[in-house]
């Protein structure tokens, strides 16, 4: 009965978590075996001054986990896929493996009086200093987005072709 949907249920999201990993370990493999750019290129040193810092490079890499376990539960779900259309909020999934000082809401910043803006979004809107368009903030759509796969995949025309270039 119940128990046993939930177990199933807890057992697809598990697999579906570590496919998510080992796609991450196969993504790591092949960006250090990919050849880096010319230390003396331009690219190289834009690349080099726009350094991302550890936690969000942290951030990044879990989200790409929870986006790849996502795809791997709806390949195994029965439905059709269809264009355009968002997979919506689903349940709670485990979070014991996501690094725990990345997801906290920590203390809310001090707002002092300024004519400017911070540069994360902190303090922008006194009411709500720390929620609203802060960087490194998770953050809650008010529509649901629409992408090819349900996923992350650009959208695409309603006959599947790709959509101009804007």
């Amino acid at each position: 009965g119940f128990r046993t949907a939930t177990r199933e249920f807890h057992r697809l999201v598990e697999e579906a978590i570590v496919a998510g990993k080992k796609s991450l370990e196969e993504r790591d493999h092949l960006e250090v075996s990919n050849p880096g750019l010319p230390v003396n290129s331009p690219s190289y040193r834009h690349q080099v001054s726009i350094k991302t810092s550890a936690r969000a490079t942290n951030l990044a890499r879990s989200a790409y986990i929870m986006e790849e376990a996502t795809k791997q539960l709806l390949k195994k779900k029965s439905q059709p896929k269809t264009l355009n259309k968002s997979v919506g909020k689903g349940p709670k999934l485990p979070t014991d493996w996501l690094p725990t000082d990345e997801c906290g809401e920590g203390p809310l910043p001090a707002c002092p009086p300024s004519e400017y803006r911070s540069i994360d979004g902190s303090c922008n809107n006194l009411y709500k200093p720390s929620l609203w368009g802060v960087a490194m903030r998770p953050y809650r759509r008010q529509l649901d987005p629409h992408y090819a796969d349900g996923v992350s995949m650009p959208r695409v025309s309603s006959d599947g072709s790709p959509l101009p270039s804007a």
